[in-house]
């Protein structure tokens, strides 16, 4: 068990920046690297070798090191590629079922599972495929790895989204069109036979005939509903993949976008937005099915009405034009009410978001009749949008029925007319046939009012598809930051500010240097940080990290070597162990050792479990100190080159503060601190002082002190 544990530990170790690389040329015939390929092009994912750069050494020396190799490559992968990993256990008897495609290790040699429609195959390293069966299945570790699809990096419209949720399961569409196309030509049967059954064999009185008929209509409707099962299952199953792929695309999609793109929206409404991409692709591929299973049937059918009297199918058809021109009227209403009512929704979401998250302030403030009356105003105007939108649904279906009655009835009258003309046996045909073709129609004309319908729908979610990530293929590794830090000149607005917050600001952070920014409330300080976190971009000047502009560099790798406490930074609902590893690849023994060096070990072995105590949502269990020393540890677990604190250590008391100083003391790290508090920062190589977004005095504690300046005044106020 315990060689199981360590193989898995080593297997989610990701591959660290400075790992040793090998030339790119090796990489087509890694077996890491050629596995991951198969795996990706089986979900639909055009990678290649170039694409993935060169790799870490597939073979470190003994086996667990092999493993660890994999784990970094597959990282190293993913990060290349552009696609989320995740590992993942297999259950018993995945094999039978639709585990979905995975890198799996079979001994020390990587291999690529791949999910195919009658089941699953093995490509080894060699390239030879094998049928997957129990035999084979409980040759491989349990720990894999599972790839995910992303949108592309282009901005997506409605047609791309569409486009993208089909190629999920293409096999699965073409059983739902075929099943469809063979539904239509056995419901051709029906008016045929129909108008045999009245032309033919009542008036000759012919019982073997009937019979035959008999049978062939009973087999028609087996093979109908055989159809239809297929069709169902496709539907099901694509519906299902559907879900997956677009959820997980669109989580990777928030992932990638920068910082400030959610500035601008409300928790609770960019949820909404979020959740409306999957909800926009299941709609749009429901109602092109439905479109289409409506399309042909309506086409054959009215093939069929013009072969028996193209008079009365003209007739019909001219119904059909005025069902759809009153079909789009009411789209047009719907439309307006749908926009109104999405738009309600997302604010409403985002008010209940903002409530339940500040229960606690609410009841302290003795608000909560306030909410009550606030949520109750918004959600009965949604009431009242709501049933709008369903007396419109109502009414265009009462239109297209009134208009098939209206139809009927004109049709009796024209064969009256005709009599002598139209037998009644095709009558009865042309009857049935008409049923199945304004069927079929409306079917159309439903599917055209939702598209129609969808547009609001597209127009929340487009600031999600349409906005430009952070990470793309044009930023490079950074490789191991040594730890200079370099702003030039720069300044930084937000938008509609009447003046920068951060302006022309010049500054630099040598290796291993300890630098506090001082300043009042307002100052810019958590401003300048996101600038060198690359949260915000700066209007002018640049922000360099050994040398180069982090406009070029790959954030997320940069931020791995980066430890962060940020002003308000919140923990996680789990355990003390998952809020300090932060599902980092990270041992017990890791996790202890970062909770010394934040002063918080002994409340630990104070808690009753450990570190597997369960920290709530809000913290509410932990004081203000305990959840600093917590987010500190958290920094420090990575063993970062460059650490970034902002208020980090605002609630600790001085003894804990000293503890705390002292072990970030002797670490090798470039260290840049934001604080009010002047123990904080006197040991600091540099004081900062900033006011209105500049910077206004610098140098040592003594120097600054001596004095008679802003940073003197700062003093003085918690002197006195």
């Amino acid at each position: 068990a315990r060689r199981a544990a360590t193989a898995t530990q080593l297997l989610a170790a990701p591959l660290h920046p400075h790992l040793a690389r090998v030339d790119a040329a090796a990489t087509a015939t890694d077996p890491v690297a050629r596995a991951v390929l198969e795996v990706l092009a089986s979900e639909g994912i055009q990678r290649d070798a170039a694409d993935l750069g060169p790799l870490p050494p597939a073979d470190l020396g003994p086996p667990a090191a092999r493993i660890a190799a994999m784990a970094g490559s597959i990282s190293h992968i993913s990060r290349a590629a552009r696609v989320r990993s995740r590992r993942a256990r297999l259950y018993p008897g995945w094999w039978r079922g639709d585990f979905g495609s995975f890198v799996a290790l079979r001994g020390d040699e990587p291999v690529a599972v791949i999910r195919e429609r009658r089941g699953y195959r093995l490509i080894g390293a060699d390239g030879r495929r094998e049928a997957v069966d129990a035999s084979l299945a409980a040759s491989l570790a349990p720990e894999v790895h599972v790839f995910y699809r992303p949108f592309p990096d282009t901005p997506l419209d409605g047609w791309g989204l569409l486009r993208f949720a089909l190629a999920c399961d293409m096999g699965s569409l073409a059983i739902i069109l075929l099943a469809a196309g063979a539904s239509a030509l056995l419901a051709l049967l029906t008016p045929v036979i129909s108008g045999a059954i009245f032309d033919l064999i009542v008036p000759t009185g012919d019982y073997e005939g009937l019979r035959t008929v008999t049978l062939v209509l009973a087999g028609a409707a087996v093979g109908t509903l055989g159809f239809s099962i297929a069709q169902a299952l496709s539907q099901l199953r694509l519906q299902g993949r559907l879900d997956a792929v677009v959820q997980a695309a669109v989580w990777d999609r928030l992932l990638n976008l920068p910082p400030a793109f959610f500035r601008r929206y409300e928790v609770g409404d960019l949820a909404a937005r979020a959740a409306g991409i999957n909800t926009l692709s299941a709609q749009m591929t429901g109602v092109m099915m439905s479109s289409l299973f409506g399309g042909v049937f309506a086409i054959v059918s009215f093939a069929m009405m013009l072969c028996y009297q193209w008079q009365l199918a003209l007739a019909g058809l001219g119904f059909v034009v005025v069902t759809l021109a009153g079909s789009a009227a009411f789209a047009v209403a719907e439309r307006r009410f749908a926009r109104m009512q999405l738009e309600l929704g997302g604010a409403l979401a985002a008010r209940v978001f903002q409530y339940m998250s500040g229960i606690a302030k609410l009841r302290t403030a003795g608000a909560e009749p306030f909410a009550f009356w606030d949520w109750s105003r918004r959600f009965s105007h949604a009431v009242v949008l709501t049933a709008r939108t369903a007396r419109i649904t109502y009414g265009q279906s009462l239109f297209s029925s009134a208009m098939m009655l209206a139809f009927q009835g004109v049709a009796f009258l024209m064969f009256a007319f005709y009599v002598a003309q139209v037998s009644i046996g095709s009558f009865i045909a042309f009857n049935a046939a008409f049923g199945q073709f304004f069927s079929g129609l409306s079917s159309f004309a439903g599917a055209f009012v939702a598209w129609y319908g969808l547009t609001p729908l597209f127009e929340r979610t487009k600031p999600i598809l349409e906005a430009r990530q952070e990470m793309d293929g044009s930023k490079v590794d950074p490789g191991e930051v040594t730890g200079r830090i370099v702003m030039d000149a720069v300044s930084f607005a937000y938008p509609q500010a009447s003046r920068p917050v951060v302006d022309s600001v010049s500054l630099s952070l040598e290796p291993g240097e300890f630098v506090a920014i001082v300043g009042a409330s307002g100052a810019g300080k958590s401003t300048l940080l996101r600038l060198l976190l690359g949260f915000e971009q700066p209007s002018r000047g640049t922000v360099s990290y050994d040398g180069r502009d982090l406009a070029t560099l790959d954030p997320a790798i940069l931020r791995r070597q980066l430890g962060v406490v940020l002003q308000n930074g919140q923990l996680l609902p789990g355990s003390v162990f998952d809020n300090i590893v932060a599902n980092g690849p990270y041992a017990p023994a890791d996790a202890w050792q970062a909770a010394e060096q934040a002063g918080l070990a002994d409340d630990i072995r104070a808690m009753p479990m450990g570190l597997q105590t369960m920290v709530s949502e809000g913290a509410g269990t932990l004081s203000g100190g305990q959840k600093q020393r917590l987010l500190i540890a958290r920094a420090l677990i990575r063993k970062p080159r460059i650490l970034f604190l902002d208020e980090a250590t605002s609630a600790l008391d001085n003894l804990a503060q000293a503890h705390v100083s002292d072990a970030l003391s002797r670490l090798r790290t470039t260290r840049l601190v934001i604080a009010h508090r002047l123990s904080t920062v006197m040991a600091a190589d540099r004081i900062i002082v900033m006011d209105a977004g500049r910077i206004v005095q610098e140098g040592r504690y003594d120097a600054l002190m001596a004095t008679d300046g802003p940073f003197a005044a700062l003093a003085r106020r918690q002197i006195m």
